[in-house]
């Protein structure tokens, strides 16, 4: 009895070890054996399940038409066939949940060959079921996509090739398994891109980017490349995956937004070579009118012939003041305006440009005043000439709508900080006013608030609107308040950052009349320009303030009388024949590295288009005047220069 209790037990241990579900019925199909492994397959334990019917405790279920299976091993018992189970068929568990399963059913048969029973053995394979359909959608996705998607043995031999990959070389499949990706048609093998795919295959390192291809039409086509290796359990590279996703269309629209950023380009390059020649072929016959009428006033003339000249001289001005307003819309409307950012003296900006003006302003009898508030910085940075540009533009409006009374500027700061202040500049007049109804017209581009503005005084009606553009790229705002008959007041304010360079404020407010400066010492100038009419211009506005003026008529000339004696400003043209005055300016430049001295050159230009500031600066030029040269302009640069030789 031992012995058989022994043998028993080694049979029990053997069943509960086995991996599989294990289970036997006897001849009336009632559980009679049971392992574990069947008890978490089924949720029954195996005590309860002892004696239960073989369909009770094991219950399937076809997937398709979701309906229960009767006893699938029947013929197992009746027939003494091995029966297995469909593939699709599921075992379902105690609680509801179901998982696919593989089963066979075998009869037993005693000593006597009868059969008394069967005995069944179940495997979970729901885990190999869901690998099978993951497998199964991703080769449906990979053979429906667009991509082209190939699989190589790590020799570069395509073990798989998906239609669209066959479709791109035009190969048929048979044609394609088993051939060395590197030998198709479809790549160049004399280039440098198969041997980027050579050097993928040595490095086995994941890899993406641009790779161009020749399609079964012989057309280049680019594809975005995407390499990387297939690792087995081991961690070994066992194959290489690939997939080549067609980005011809996005090239050829890089491309062709290439060649159109190419041609905008061109097209800008040429409009700002247009600008440039308008400005200067414009220009330069004004300087010629301009200049002659402002020196014959200054003659001895009648009544009649001192009106009928100031009448010449004011269409000249109006001619020049529309160029200047067409020029700067031009390039705003183009995004051509820059803003720069340097320490200027906030001070000297307000009255030099007070002084430009002042002449004008004694001649129609007006008072031109100006306040600086003492607690502005003396030194600030931002853009001095584009907020010089604003306030002549409104100097220049209060000047012309102003017969009697006075103009006053007045500079406040709104805010401030450690490093930045707001300032509030503006410009009051008792000039014609404008009224509530036609406020909604001013700053709009080609917009004047009447149109007698046009008749009486002349201009475009893009002033204001420039100058709403000027400060709104300073971060400021403009405006204006008015009382029709008694005077407008124009605002507008900027945000500047505050210089390390700068002093302490003055200990009191500047309140003050602007007159021209007086300096009794004449000045030697060297005057380079081409032009005959110009040249006579500036020699006699020159030559009438007290100044000793030489000319050369272009750049070389300029050089050799430099080599004789020297000069203590030089006027100097931009535009002239056999050496132009950038490259004058250099060669200047470099003479003064040897000898330490530094002689003032102002260029004089009717080149007025963006970056030109700049240009002449890093030439080595100290400032420019545009042409037409305006006396007051040329009078206050002169006199600076004046004023810096005498303090010497």
């Amino acid at each position: 009895m031992q012995k058989i209790k022994e043998k028993n037990d080694l049979y029990e241990i053997a069943l509960q070890s086995i991996g599989d579900a294990v289970v036997a019925t006897d001849i009336h199909n009632n559980i009679i054996i049971m392992n574990s492994v069947a008890e978490k397959m089924t949720g029954w334990v195996r005590e309860d399940a002892l004696g239960k019917p073989l369909n009770e405790v094991f219950v399937f279920m076809e997937k398709k038409s979701n309906s229960i299976i009767e006893n699938p091993f029947r013929l197992s018992l009746e027939q003494g066939l091995t029966i297995g189970l469909n593939k699709d068929d599921l075992l379902l568990s105690r609680d509801g949940s179901s998982r696919y399963a593989s089963a066979s059913s075998s009869p037993i048969r005693d000593t006597n060959n009868k059969i008394v029973g069967i005995i069944v053995v179940l495997r979970d394979i729901s885990r190999i079921r869901n690998n099978e359909e993951q497998i199964r959608k991703l080769s449906l996705i990979i053979e429906q996509t667009r991509n082209a998607v190939i699989i190589t043995d790590t020799n570069r031999i395509i073990e798989y090739a998906n239609p669209s990959f066959i479709q791109l070389t035009g190969n048929l499949s048979d044609n394609i398994i088993g051939q060395d990706l590197c030998t198709l048609n479809f790549i160049d093998c004399s280039s440098d891109k198969v041997q980027i795919i050579k050097e993928l295959y040595k490095s086995r390192q994941k890899w993406r980017g641009e790779i161009d291809l020749i399609d079964k039409q012989g057309n280049l086509n680019w594809r975005d490349f995407m390499f990387s290796p297939i690792n087995n359990y081991d961690g070994l590279v066992t194959n290489f995956f690939i997939i080549l996703q067609d980005i011809t269309a996005r090239k050829l629209g890089e491309e062709s937004i290439r060649k159109a950023k190419e041609e905008a380009e061109a097209a800008n390059r040429a409009k700002d070579q247009f600008l440039a020649n308008m400005s200067h072929e414009i220009r330069t016959p004004l300087n010629g009118i301009i200049g002659m009428t402002t020196l014959t006033l200054l003659s001895d003339l009648n009544p009649e012939q001192k009106e009928n000249l100031n009448i010449i001289k004011m269409a000249g001005d109006n001619l020049l003041n529309i160029v200047n307003d067409i020029l700067d819309y031009s390039k705003i409307e183009a995004g051509k305006v820059m803003i720069e950012e340097i320490d200027f003296d906030l001070r000297e900006l307000i009255i030099s440009n007070l002084s430009i003006h002042s002449i004008r302003a004694e001649e129609k009898g007006l008072k031109l005043r100006y306040y600086i508030d003492t607690d502005i910085p003396a030194v600030l940075i931002g853009d001095p000439h584009r907020i010089q540009q604003v306030l002549t533009n409104l100097l220049t409006n209060a000047l012309k709508f102003t017969e009697n009374g006075e103009i006053h500027v007045n500079v406040n700061s709104d805010a401030r900080s450690e490093s930045a202040i707001v300032l509030r500049i503006s410009v009051s007049d008792t000039g014609i006013g404008i009224t509530e109804e036609q406020m909604d017209k001013l700053f709009k581009s080609f917009s004047q608030v009447d149109g007698s503005i046009t008749r009486n005084f002349g201009g475009t009606g893009l002033g204001l609107y420039i100058c709403k553009q000027m400060v709104n790229m300073m971060r400021g705002e403009i405006w204006a308040e008015s009382i029709p008959g008694q005077g407008s007041s124009f605002y507008f304010t900027v945000k500047l950052g505050i210089s390390g360079n700068s002093a302490k404020a003055n200990k009191k407010a500047i309140d003050n009349s602007c007159s021209v400066k007086t300096v009794d010492k004449a000045l030697n100038i060297l005057l380079v320009e081409d032009q005959k009419i110009n040249q006579l211009v500036i020699y006699n506005l020159l030559h009438a303030r007290g100044h000793s003026v030489e000319i050369a008529n272009n750049g070389a000339e300029a050089l050799e009388i430099l080599e004789q004696r020297s000069f203590d400003l030089i006027l100097m043209d931009i535009w002239m024949p056999e050496m132009d005055g950038l490259e004058t300016t250099r060669q200047i430049r470099r003479r003064e590295e040897k000898s330490g001295e530094h002689i003032a050159i102002i260029a004089i230009t009717a080149h007025a288009i963006k970056g030109d500031r700049e240009k002449f600066l890093s030439a080595g030029m100290d400032d420019y005047i545009a042409k037409p040269v305006e006396m007051e302009k040329l009078f206050h640069t002169v006199e600076n220069v004046q004023i810096n030789v005498l303090s010497k």
